[in-house]
């Protein structure tokens, strides 16, 4: 029992530490946004500000495709570590069924 117990909490964590990475990924991309904003309005040049206009929607593509990532694996590692619980329940059930026969 101890067992599901332990694995309930490294879900739990499993929930949290990616999270915590977004939230990372979030401010540093917008602190790089904000800084490329800030060299728009310093140089008015009209091919850097295309390119920079450019290097921010890569940024939020990558963004994007980090969270997704991230996300998908969490349901993955969630779901597969709840298929694990349910394998082992089943085997200590049938462990009982047989130590009592």
């Amino acid at each position: 029992m101890g067992f599901i117990i332990n694995r309930f909490r490294t879900t739990t964590i499993m929930h949290i530490i990616p999270s915590i990475v977004c939230f990372i990924i979030i401010v540093i991309v917008i602190i790089l946004l904000l800084l490329l904003i800030i060299i728009i309005i310093t140089i008015s040049s009209t091919i850097i500000i295309i390119l920079l206009l450019l290097t921010i929607i890569l940024l939020l593509l990558l963004l994007l495709i980090i969270i997704i990532t991230i996300i998908i694996f969490v349901i993955v590692a969630v779901v597969v570590i709840k298929i694990i619980i349910i394998i082992l329940f089943i085997l200590l059930l049938l462990a009982m069924l047989i130590e009592q026969k």
